[in-house]
């Protein structure tokens, strides 16, 4: 019932869209681009349609200024997202800073788009849409611009756009916790996923097998995890995925070495081969990972997560999706049953 209800409404709103489209994800994270991947995926096949990451279309500096220093934040100093969101100042300058200067250098952008000939152009993440606003309010594109919200929470990132400039934003949380966006261009829709996960729900996965994730940049305290829950259940398999965390990989291969009960992985394109085998998935509350277990009806554990917007996935996943904090006695009563 939920694929047919997901697809529905997505497909309808995407029927809308004129093509060419152009997907811009951001592999800031494995989810983003996975959720592009699914718009991608549920356009209509006689759409063309490219899919592209934002990184790769703008200066070296914006993805050290906006990509590279968010992942340090995230994964040194992760207390500061409390202050950067409820105070958001970085947002603010940026907004100005192209309302009166407008030198932000976005010409390889602007020629992608143009050469491709595109009609719709589909941000999954702020920045992308904060950048094609900026692009479309200077009349440099005239393509239509959508946007989508990943989370169940819209952090500041997003309220500092270009609304005018964008046709329609979508999203999985109720317009009355959405701000900013104007009046009748929110639409609510399940956040999309690859119809891999969907699929998945009518094959369980083995008990006996844990999947345990911190996104694409191994985030979370899945070291301790993973030796808690070898400790406690050694009968398991764990596949922990470590992302581009070079040094998780290396701390777990040498703590696991030669110990067959441990299976881990650098960066991976897809959960789905991992999620087929396992009956649980641990991780980080991640948006799209959250939803790609919920929907392949697997048992879902939630470490903590960074603060503001992931809290506020984590809420949403108990309330919504049965999920329940990683305990070694929540798992084990799981297990057990």
């Amino acid at each position: 019932m939920q694929r047919k209800k997901e697809t529905r409404q997505l497909g309808d709103l995407l029927r809308r869209m004129d093509g060419p489209v152009l997907v811009l994800s951001t592999k800031a994270g494995l989810g983003n681009y996975a959720v592009g991947k699914a718009i991608e995926q549920a356009l209509p096949g006689h759409v063309a349609v490219y899919h592209l990451s934002i990184e790769d279309l703008v200066p070296k500096k914006l993805v050290e200024r906006d990509f590279d220093r968010y992942r340090q934040i995230c994964s040194r100093y992760p207390f500061l997202l409390k202050f950067i969101y409820r105070v958001p100042l970085s947002y603010l300058q940026k907004y100005l800073r192209e309302c009166v200067l407008k030198d932000l250098h976005l010409e390889r952008l602007r020629e992608t788009i143009l050469s491709m000939g595109v009609r719709t152009l589909f941000a999954t993440n702020h920045r992308a849409a904060f950048w094609a606003g900026a692009l479309r309010r200077r009349k440099e594109i005239n393509c239509s611009l959508w946007a989508l919200l990943t989370d169940y929470h819209m952090n500041s990132g997003w309220k500092f756009l270009f609304w005018n400039e964008i046709d329609r934003f979508l999203g999985p949380i109720r317009y009355q916790r959405i701000s900013s966006c104007p009046a009748g261009r929110y639409t609510e829709i399940p956040l999309p996923v690859l119809k891999e996960y969907h699929d998945l729900s009518e094959r369980p996965g083995d008990p006996h097998q844990v999947l345990i994730t911190g996104g694409g940049w191994g985030l979370g305290r899945l070291w301790n995890v993973a030796v808690t829950l070898h400790e406690g259940c050694p009968a398991l398999t764990l596949h922990v995925v470590c992302g581009d965390n070079e040094a998780l990989y290396r701390k777990l291969s040498e703590q696991f070495r030669g110990d067959t009960g441990i299976r881990l992985y650098r960066q991976v394109d897809s959960l789905a081969p991992l999620m087929e085998q396992c009956a649980a998935v641990i991780t980080k509350p991640g948006a799209v990972t959250m939803t790609e277990a919920f929907v392949a009806r697997r048992a879902l554990f939630l470490i903590r997560g960074l603060p503001v917007t992931e809290q506020e996935n984590a809420l949403y996943a108990i309330e919504h999706f049965g999920a329940r904090r990683f305990s070694m006695r929540s798992f084990v009563e799981w297990w057990e049953l």
